[in-house]
């Protein structure tokens, strides 16, 4: 017997391990995600009244075997007729959580195209360096002579790190058993857009302040506010052709510390907020330009066609006269953006800690259990009987280089 039994081990150490381990845990793993989506089938037949909303709650809890049977024939993976009433609900964080990331992923953070985006590895500070120099044109060199040295400028470091938000709801047992699927549904769903307002309102909050355009990014240092200072015709111009021409003089008038020029190419971002939506949208779609100004003159105008919103896309953010209460500016301010995907240096970064740029969706774990029995998910926590659900989502952002955006808080002066 010690031998057959050494030999069984031996045999299965050295041959049937890897590959028998690996196999189980894969077809394991397949039979949890076939579970998965089955389980998602009946929340969406359900949903889509193609269901009974008495079938799910007979998933949860069975108590009508005519009912539980069929269960068992339309949805095999999940339902079986030796299960627990809790095989169902073990599942229901991942069918929640499916539908969370649906709901967060279905309406795009339309600021989003204005950022960069990074991933973080942990909490602690991301630094962004900066050099500056050794860019401008070269000068003629004499025979023999040595080559001019130059150097480079570092800038301060920019650090920023992410910070975790979180928002969490509890549905008590009452609400549960009375459940007509309204509770279970809303909360995924509340809690995505509650997670996207969070991140979109904090990407608002690095190009908008108070006052209008953000003081830390449009400034004089940065020289991309709309200001005659700055080479446009009018200070701050309200959202017009006019107003373009002048955020276009302003950009392509930019130069680096030392001097040269920066080149802005690809595409240009128009934000603006609800109040400028409609005149954004018929400045982008207009044909033709009649232009007294840059071309024409007082006594006679030029007629072009629109050149200077072809590469132009509206970003309509409604967020702008939320963070922006100065009275009046809230209804008037806009700003262009360059493409931070075509910018060595782009005027802003929001960086994600790795596997929480969208949200994740949490239940603490239930700890009542019948006596003589398991534990039971329906109840949730022994003193409230109630079930917890939270979402979390990880990040953090900063301005980096301010020349690659203009504004104009529309106030003509």
């Amino acid at each position: 017997m010690k031998t057959e039994i050494t030999e069984q081990t031996t045999q299965f150490d050295g041959s049937l391990a890897p590959a028998g381990f690996n196999a189980v845990t894969r077809e394991a793993s397949v039979q949890r995600q076939t579970r998965i989506a089955e389980a998602a089938g009946l929340w969406a037949d359900v949903m889509q009244n193609r269901v009974d909303p008495f079938f799910l709650r007979q998933a949860f809890a069975p108590t009508d075997s005519a009912a539980f049977r069929i269960l068992c024939e339309k949805y095999p993976a999940v339902f079986r007729e030796t299960m627990t009433t809790s095989d169902f609900s073990a599942l229901t964080v991942d069918i929640l959580d499916r539908q969370l990331l649906g709901n967060y992923t279905a309406v795009p953070i339309p600021v989003m195209p204005l950022v960069k985006k990074s991933q973080l590895r942990d909490f602690r500070n991301a630094k962004r360096f900066m050099m500056d120099g050794m860019m401008t044109p070269f000068t003629v060199v004499d025979e023999l002579a040595p080559v001019p040295q130059r150097s480079v400028s570092q800038r301060t470091p920019i650090t920023y790190a992410p910070s975790k938000y979180e928002a969490g709801t509890a549905i008590s047992w009452e609400a549960v058993i009375n459940d007509d699927l309204g509770i279970f549904t809303d909360v995924p769903q509340r809690l995505a857009i509650g997670a996207r307002r969070t991140l979109h309102k904090f990407i608002t909050g690095l190009f908008f302040d108070v006052n209008g355009p953000n003081a830390s990014l449009f400034n004089a240092a940065n020289a991309n506010q709309v200001t005659v200072a700055n080479g446009a015709i009018n200070n701050n111009p309200a959202l017009s052709i006019a107003g373009l021409q002048d955020a276009m003089t302003v950009m392509m008038g930019q130069k680096d510390l030392g001097g040269d020029p920066i080149e802005i190419p690809g595409q240009l971002f128009l934000v603006v907020g609800p109040a400028l939506y409609v005149t954004a949208q018929n400045l982008l779609k207009q044909l033709i330009a009649d232009i007294n100004v840059a071309g024409g003159t007082a006594t006679q105008r030029v007629r072009i066609n629109n050149w200077i919103v072809g590469n132009m896309t509206p970003i309509m953010d409604p967020y702008m006269p939320i963070v922006m209460t100065a009275a009046g500016i809230k209804s008037t301010a806009w700003a262009l953006v360059a493409d931070p995907a075509s910018q060595g240096r782009p005027a802003v970064e929001v960086g994600f800690l790795n596997g929480y740029d969208t949200p994740q969706l949490y239940q603490k774990v239930p700890n009542t259990m019948r006596i003589g029995g398991g534990v039971e998910p329906m109840l949730g926590d022994y003193n409230t009987m109630a079930t917890e659900l939270k979402a979390l989502i990880v990040f953090g952002g900063t301005q980096l280089d301010g020349r690659s955006a203009v504004a104009s808080n529309g106030s003509g002066t």
